[in-house]
C-alpha cells in the first residue's frame, strides 16, 4: 500500500507539472502584462556599445600606460575593440582584417628610447620572432635603420628562410648602402622562394 501511495503522489506531481507547462506565459504568447502603470524597467532601451556581445569572451586587454582611460579589448571571436572613455563606448578597429579571432593583444608602449620595452611587449604577445619583426618595423618608421637592422638580423637567426623578413633585409641593406649583404639576402630570398637552387 505504501508503494501505491508513492506512485500516486509521483503521478500527480508529473501531471501537475505538465499542466503548469501547458499554460502560456505572457512573454511566450506575445500578450502584454496586465499592468496599467509603466515601470522604470519599461523605459530602459538597450544598445550594443562594444565587445560585450562579440564572441562573449575577452582574451586580453592592453592599456595605454600614459592614459589608462584608453585601452584595447581583444575578443576570441569578435575582433579588436578600442575605448577612449574608460569603457563607456567601444569602436571596432579590426573590421577590415581577414581574420577576427584573436589570441592576444599588446601595445608598444614606446616613448622615445623605450624600444626595448616595446620588444618585450611584442615578444610576450607573440613570441620572439614576432617581437623582433614588430620592433624593427617601429624603429624603421622612426628612422632608426641601424637599430632596425639589428632586430631584423636577430629575427633572421630565428627563421632564416622567411620570405617577408628577407625582403625587408634586402630593402634595408640597399637603403643603408650594404650592397654585398643585400645581394646575399636577395639570393637567399630567391632560394627560399624556389627561384634559384642553393649552390653547393
Amino acid at each position: 500500500m505504501f508503494v501505491r501511495q508513492r506512485l500516486t503522489l509521483g503521478l500527480a506531481m508529473i501531471l501537475g507539472l505538465i499542466g503548469w507547462m501547458a499554460v502560456p506565459m505572457p512573454a511566450q504568447s506575445g500578450a502584454q502584462p496586465q499592468s496599467g502603470s509603466s515601470s522604470i524597467v519599461d523605459s530602459i532601451r538597450f544598445r550594443e556599445i562594444g565587445p560585450t556581445r562579440q564572441g562573449g569572451r575577452y582574451v586580453e586587454f592592453a592599456v595605454v600606460e600614459s592614459n589608462p582611460r584608453v585601452f584595447y579589448a581583444a575578443t576570441a571571436t569578435g575582433g579588436l575593440w578600442k575605448t577612449e572613455n574608460n569603457g563607456v563606448s567601444f569602436t571596432s578597429v579590426f573590421d577590415n582584417q581577414p581574420d577576427f579571432a584573436l589570441g592576444a593583444v599588446a601595445l608598444a608602449q614606446s616613448r622615445l628610447g623605450k624600444y626595448d620595452d616595446a620588444f618585450k611587449s611584442f615578444a610576450r604577445a607573440g613570441g620572439e620572432l614576432n617581437g623582433r619583426m614588430n620592433t624593427a618595423a617601429l624603429l624603421e618608421r622612426a628612422g632608426r635603420d641601424e637599430e632596425a637592422l639589428k632586430h631584423y638580423e636577430a629575427a633572421r637567426r630565428l627563421e632564416p628562410s622567411s620570405a617577408s623578413l628577407l625582403r625587408r633585409l634586402v630593402e634595408m641593406y640597399e637603403r643603408t648602402g650594404r650592397r654585398g649583404q643585400a645581394e646575399t639576402a636577395r639570393h637567399d630570398l630567391n632560394v627560399s622562394s624556389g627561384i634559384e637552387t642553393a649552390k653547393n
